[in-house]
């Protein structure tokens, strides 16, 4: 988990059945995904993600507002498809996503 690498563990770690119902509570959570009580929803990444969007949105309407050409609008669209992986590896393609926008 991101929290646990954050602290230093650098490789993987099983857990036993005995943590069954800390998972199943964390699964009951899900709905809190994207409200203020998102309990993970305030690290880099995740403020970083949901920006993207708001920006996105920003850079069509630009581009159709200039009567860009098509090839602009291909590129465009897909922009967001660079952004993949977890954590640093995703960042860095939200940078570079943003450098082309």
């Amino acid at each position: 988990p991101p929290i646990l690498r954050a602290l230093g563990l650098k490789s993987k770690i099983s857990f036993s059945t005995a943590w069954k119902p800390a998972f199943k509570i964390l699964a009951s959570m899900r709905r809190l995904r994207g409200t203020p009580l998102d309990p993970f929803g305030y690290t880099q990444l995740r403020r970083a993600e949901r920006s993207l969007s708001a920006e996105y949105e920003t850079a069509i309407r630009t581009a159709l507002k200039n009567g860009s050409p098509h090839e602009e609008f291909l590129r465009l669209a897909q922009l967001p498809d660079q952004v993949r992986g977890y954590e640093h590896i995703k960042m860095d393609a939200i940078k570079q996503m943003r450098s082309q926008l």
